[in-house]
C-alpha cells in the first residue's frame, strides 16, 4: 500500500533534475528559503512551514481539515526542495532526492475555516468535495459521480450523525470497489474499515482462514513442486527463486520488507538475493518473473528489481495528479539499468488480478523492455499513490488520486494492465502446475 502527498501545478514545469535539489531543513529547523504557507490545488493541500516545524491542512470547497497525522508523517513530502523561477512563487518539494516531485504555489496564510470544527453534513460534503474534484477512477470504473450523489442524497437526505455519515459515505465507497480507496470510521467509540476492491480470486478462495491454507498450498506447490526442493524461500519469505530446466524463476510476493529489522522500503537485502539469483540465472535460455501473487508495496523497490532487466535507460511509465479539469505536471520516470548483475535475455512477467500496486507499477516498468512479454490475467488497475485525507473527529478517507500512464499513452488504474498472452494462471490444476507446465513449453 503507498501512501502520497500529491502533486499540484499551476504552473507546469519539467521534472526537476536532482542537482538542483536542495535540503529544506538544517539541525536548527527549515529554512528561511521554504518558510511560509504553500498551496497545491491538484490535491488540496496546504503546508504552513515554519522555522520550527510544518503544519499540513486539507482543502476542499471551501472546507478545511487538519492533517491528522504525527508531525514526522505530515513533513515526509518536505525533505527537499527546488524554487521555481516565475511571476508566481512556487516551488517543489520531494521526500528524497530524486523523488517524485510536488509542486507548490505560495499562499497568503492559513484560512480561518482550517480551525474550525465541522458538522457530519460538513465532513460529508468535504469527502464528497475531495472525491469529485480528485478521485482518478470515475470514468475507468463507470461510475457517473453526481448520479451516485444524487442516489446518496435520496437515501440519506439529512446527515446529522455519525451512523448518517457512515451510511452515507459507505455507500459510495462500496461502488468505487477500489483497493486504495477506503473509509476509516469512529462511531460510539468503535472503530470502522471499509475497504473494497478484492481481488475475484482471493473472493472464491474464502475467508481469512481459508486465503491462509491457500497461501501455504502457494508456497509448498512453488518450492516442492515447480522448483522440484530445489528453490530459495528468502527476503523475509518474500521471494521465491530457483532454476528449472535452464529457466529461471523469480517470484516476489510484496514490493519491500525483505529484512524484517528493516525499513520496509530498503532494499539492501533485496539487492544481495538479486545478485545471487540473476547470477544463477547467467546462460538462461530465459526467466520468469512472477508477480501474479504480489499485494504491492514501494515503486522504488519495484524500479530496483526492473532495472536488473533494463540494457539501457528507457522512459517506462509517466505519473501525473488527477484534478477535474485541469492539466496537470507530469513526471516521466526512466530507468537506469543497475550496476549489479543484470539478466537482458527472454523475460516472462506473469500477472493476474490479485497483482496490484507496486506490483503492477513493476509490470508497467517490464513491459517497457522489447525482450518482456507479460502472460497471464489482467492486473487489479489501483496503481494510484493511495492518498490519505483526514475527516475529522478520529476518521478518514483515502482515494486514488494519480494516474500511471504507459510510455504509448495507456491509462491502467481502474481497468488493469492487460498482459499480451492472457494465460490461466490459477485455474485447472492451480498455479505451481500450471507454471511449471508453462516453463517446460519454452523450448530451446
Amino acid at each position: 500500500m503507498r501512501v502520497a502527498l500529491g502533486l499540484a501545478c499551476l504552473i507546469c514545469v519539467p521534472v526537476i533534475a536532482e542537482a538542483q535539489e536542495r535540503p529544506t531543513r538544517d539541525a536548527a529547523g527549515y529554512l528561511a528559503d521554504v518558510t511560509g504557507v504553500w498551496r497545491s490545488p491538484d490535491y488540496g493541500l496546504l503546508a504552513e512551514i515554519r522555522r520550527d516545524g510544518l503544519s499540513l491542512y486539507h482543502e476542499a470547497g471551501g472546507l478545511c481539515l487538519p492533517d491528522a497525522r504525527d508531525a514526522e508523517a505530515q513533513a515526509e513530502g518536505f525533505a527537499v526542495w527546488s524554487p521555481i523561477e516565475g511571476p508566481v512563487a512556487a516551488a517543489v518539494f520531494a521526500e528524497a532526492p530524486g523523488g517524485t516531485p510536488y509542486l507548490f504555489e505560495g499562499a497568503t496564510g492559513v484560512p480561518g475555516a482550517c480551525h474550525q470544527k465541522l458538522t457530519p453534513a460538513q465532513r460529508f460534503d468535504f469527502a464528497v468535495t475531495t472525491l469529485r474534484q480528485h478521485y482518478a477512477g470515475f470514468a475507468a470504473r463507470h461510475i457517473d459521480p453526481e448520479a451516485l450523489l444524487a442516489e446518496v442524497r435520496q437515501s440519506y437526505p439529512v446527515i446529522d450523525t455519525d451512523d448518517a455519515l457512515w451510511g452515507a459515505l459507505s455507500r459510495i465507497f462500496i461502488r468505487l470497489n477500489d483497493p486504495h480507496s477506503e473509509l476509516h470510521g469512529v462511531i460510539g467509540g468503535v472503530e470502522s474499515e471499509l475497504a473494497a476492491g478484492e481481488a475475484p480470486t482471493l473472493t472464491a478462495v474464502g475467508d481469512a482462514a481459508a486465503q491462509k491454507t491457500w497461501l501455504a498450498a502457494y508456497r509448498d506447490g512453488i518450492l516442492s513442486g515447480l522448483l522440484r526442493g530445489q528453490g530459495h524461500h528468502v527476503g523475509n519469505n518474500r521471494l521465491f527463486w530457483g532454476v528449472r530446466d535452464g529457466v529461471g524463476y523469480l517470484n516476489i510476493v510484496t514490493m519491500g520488507a525483505f529484512d524484517a529489522k528493516a525499513d520496509p522500503s530498503d532494499t539492501q537485502a533485496l539487492e544481495a538475493i538479486l545478485d545471487e539469483a540473476l547470477t544463477a540465472f547467467q546462460g538462461a535460455r530465459a526467466v520468469v518473473v512472477d508477480v501474479s501473487n504480489n499485494r504491492g508495496g514501494y515503486d522504488s523497490v519495484s524500479r530496483t528489481i526492473a532495472a536488473r532487466f533494463y540494457d539501457q535507460p528507457r522512459l517506462a511509465y509517466q505519473k501525473r495528479p488527477w484534478r477535474e479539469g485541469h492539466t496537470t505536471t507530469t513526471t516521466s520516470v526512466v530507468i537506469q539499468p543497475s550496476s549489479r548483475v543484470r539478466y537482458t535475455g527472454p523475460v516472462y512477467v506473469v500477472t493476474s488480478d490479485i497483482t496490484v500496486s507496486a506490483g503492477e507499477i513493476f509490470a508497467l516498468a517490464m513491459r517497457a523492455l522489447p525482450q518482456v512479454r507479460l502472460v497471464g490475467g489482467t492486473t487489479r488497475g489501483a496503481l494510484s499513490d493511495q492518498i490519505e485525507k483526514p475527516l475529522g473527529e478520529g476518521w478518514r478517507f483515502s482515494l486514488s488520486g494519480e494516474l500511471y500512464t504507459t510510455p504509448q499513452g495507456e491509462v491502467p488504474e481502474g481497468r488493469g494492465i492487460v498482459p499480451d498472452t492472457p494465460w490461466p494462471v490459477f485455474e485447472g490444476r492451480g498455479h505451481a502446475a500450471n507454471l511449471a507446465v508453462f516453463i517446460d513449453g519454452l523450448k530451446p
